[in-house]
């Protein structure tokens, strides 16, 4: 999912459950202002959280196509990690095709 191959992807293997995260170490301190997850449709939750630093932000979702979810924040934030929560699934397995964050 980090890649930047649309042909491979990362899967849960499993149903999507509340509580299933994906966790990012990111190495330094990086401003972000959004992440874009990019997904086969119907693979995606339907509701996420985004927490970065352990702490969850405040975001709004859009998806401005079928497969893709993007995760804004109100402010651009500076962390170390990020973590991306399932709130509510859709029942099918999670898959991330690929995940692009927006950084200043």
């Amino acid at each position: 999912m980090l890649d930047g191959d649309p042909g491979t992807r990362w899967s849960s293997g499993e149903p999507q459950a509340a509580g299933q995260w994906i966790a990012l170490e990111l190495g330094k301190p990086t401003t972000l202002d959004r992440l874009e997850l990019r997904s086969v449709p119907g693979d995606m939750p339907l509701e996420l959280e985004l927490e970065l630093d352990g702490a969850s932000v405040a975001q709004t979702t859009s998806t401005p196509a079928p497969g893709v979810l993007d995760l804004v924040l109100e402010q651009p934030t500076s962390a170390s990690s990020a973590r991306i929560v399932i709130v509510t699934p859709s029942g099918n397995w999670w898959s991330v095709l690929e995940l692009v964050g927006g950084c200043q």
